[in-house]
């Protein structure tokens, strides 16, 4: 019963999948020929909608802000490896010391 349920619902997506791409298909085909039929002359020089100056400036500036993060986080984190590592070697030097030279 369940191996039945399970291949209905297979078909199913199978179909419409295929169903979706035969339809997105033939639109693109009509799309084409629509484009290729019908040509308007455009009068004048094409302008930009959106200025690229700001927008370089804007990439610039967030990929700066995102490498000076960066390094920051970096540097927080050599800070705290540094800090690992001095706790490290003074608990290794007490470990060192005999018996009765410890001060805990």
């Amino acid at each position: 019963m369940m191996k039945d349920w399970k291949s209905t619902i297979c078909f199913v997506w199978i179909a419409l999948f295929a169903l979706i791409w035969g339809w997105e298909a033939h639109a693109q085909v009509d799309a084409s020929e629509e484009r290729s039929t019908s040509f308007r002359a455009v009068q004048g020089a094409v302008r930009e909608d959106i200025p690229g100056g700001p927008l370089l400036i804007a990439a610039y500036g967030l990929v700066l802000t995102l490498l000076v993060a960066y390094a920051i986080h970096l540097g927080r984190l050599s800070g705290g490896a540094l800090r690992q590592i001095e706790r490290l070697e003074k608990a290794l030097k007490r470990s060192d010391q005999p018996p009765e030279h410890r001060s805990e």
